[in-house]
């Protein structure tokens, strides 16, 4: 056990105490933040811990504003006057603390050194300050990984997110670092909470400090991954998603695949859109709200595959596709971050997941370098590749013409919605013909009128079915639930 063992777990236990005195927490807190200021590698383990202790006192111990009443006193100016002095005559020789100025300082500025009052500003004044020293602290982290990694660096010198292609933008997103210090998933609850207590907390310099904080954390994905005015850029949407993007309006070009009930499609910004006119400026729609993005009306799903490999995880279906805004009769096309300039449709899109073949955990969110998606004729596939599996690439993205059958073989059981663990497809460009030779293709230009092989669809086990219903909640349809709960009743 190294000495941040020793010292930092009973610290935490310190600031977590809210019988405690708070201004022996706020020391916890002090020496907590030089700790992280001085040796921020070796906080590695303990950087979500110290984060959401930080949200948690934002949380749990912050003090709502009352509303301001005016009150209208009718008291002469010398009777005022006289009254004010009377007050500080009073209070001479009682050990009141004057400013430098020679004023009395506030409640809130000179805490009894025995209150435990946990709702004191003091305390959420410190939490929000070292909330924000992790954050620029892990940011930090990311850029001197990103920049020592020759594989992640870019010619432009920003270090963080990788774009379409594998360029690299700027944020704390990780780059090439193998561990972060605060996770994407913790970053993200920061945001709702920080957001909430720069709106509603009474202090003023609490919510002062709340809104520099949440700067820091927006910082953390760019507004826009290709904002250059260059090629087929700027891009036409946004990366930075939140609550109050979301809606029927939003130009969200970040999407999920989490779950079987939490993933997103590719649809068009505008009505009566086919993807080969939109396909550089397509938006997220989501199975449910919560992203920032558009979100799919209920019942739009009316198929569901979500199959989990060691290479990858994809979702398959059959869907209503006029509820990502496509017509009903476009015969769709393919999504990927690659295309002839390396910048994939749409535009500056990115893709995270929290369930990636890797993943030891279904909490941390993780951007996908890899992946592909096909809609249009009723049906939709979207696969998400490992990061740590380059060969074979089951993501490949040079054959989208021939659609969702060859290059997600699954079932597509009109009805069915299951959730199961599968194994690998064959390669999208290697098959096996009736003679028994197998023949591996560079590309297909064309689709030939009877194609050469019939895609085999890979074994699945463990699988659970589901009602629709199950899956896709009323009350998780944000604000298409209402519209939904009228069309269904």
């Amino acid at each position: 056990m190294n000495a941040v063992d020793d010292i930092l777990p009973p610290l935490l236990a310190t600031l977590r105490n809210s019988s405690l005195p708070t201004p022996l927490r706020s020391s916890a807190l002090t020496i907590l933040a030089t700790a992280v200021e001085t040796a921020p590698v070796a906080m590695l383990s303990y950087g979500d811990d110290l984060a959401e202790t930080c949200i948690t006192i934002l949380q749990v111990e912050s003090r709502i504003m009352k509303p301001r009443v005016r009150v209208v006193e009718e008291v002469s100016r010398k009777g005022k006057e006289k009254a004010e002095e009377d007050s500080e005559s009073d209070d001479e020789g009682e050990g009141v603390q004057l400013d430098r100025h020679g004023r009395p300082k506030k409640p809130e500025e000179t805490p009894n050194p025995t209150t435990t009052d946990a709702k004191h500003p003091s305390l959420r004044r410190g939490a929000l300050l070292f909330l924000a020293l992790v954050f620029r602290t892990a940011a930090r982290l990311a850029e001197d990984s990103a920049s020592s990694s020759s594989s992640m660096r870019s010619d432009l010198g920003l270090g963080g997110f990788r774009m379409p292609g594998a360029a690299v933008v700027s944020g704390a997103g990780g780059g090439g670092t193998a561990r972060m210090l605060v996770s994407l998933e913790t970053k993200k609850r920061a945001r709702t909470v920080v957001r909430y207590v720069g709106e509603t907390d009474e202090d003023a310099l609490v919510r002062h400090q709340a809104g520099e904080v949440l700067e820091e954390l927006e910082g953390d994905i760019p507004y826009q991954v290709n904002p250059i005015a260059y090629g087929r850029g700027p891009q036409s949407g946004y990366n930075v998603c939140n609550s109050t993007t979301e809606g029927p309006d939003a130009l969200c070009q970040t999407a999920f695949l989490n779950s079987l009930d939490d993933f997103c499609l590719w649809g068009s910004a505008t009505p009566d859109g086919q993807i080969g006119d939109v396909e550089a400026a397509v938006v997220a729609y989501c199975t449910k709200s919560g992203h920032g993005t558009r979100i799919m009306p209920g019942g739009t799903i009316t198929a569901l595959q979500y199959m989990r490999t060691s290479a990858y995880v994809q979702v398959v279906g059959l869907f209503d596709q006029t509820g990502i805004e496509l017509m009903s009769n476009d015969t769709g096309g393919e999504l990927d971050p690659h295309g002839a300039d390396q910048l994939g449709n749409p535009l500056g899109g990115l893709v995270w997941s929290t369930n990636l073949p890797e993943a030891t955990s279904n909490t941390t969110l993780v951007q996908v370098q890899n992946w592909n998606m096909f809609v249009g004729s009723g049906k939709f596939c979207f696969k998400i590749c490992s990061n740590k599996v380059t060969w074979p690439d089951y993501c490949e993205n040079r054959f989208d013409l021939i659609g969702c059958d060859y290059n997600m073989p699954a079932a597509y059981a009109p009805g069915v919605f299951e959730e199961c663990e599968g194994d690998l497809q064959d390669p999208v460009n290697v098959y096996t013909g009736a003679d028994g030779k197998t023949t591996t293709l560079s590309t297909m230009e064309t689709v030939p009128a009877t194609m050469p092989w019939t895609p085999r669809v890979p074994a699945s086990s463990k699988c659970t079915t589901y009602a629709s219903t199950d899956i896709f909640k009323a009350t998780n349809l944000g604000y298409q639930q209402d519209l939904y709960l009228f069309i269904r009743d």
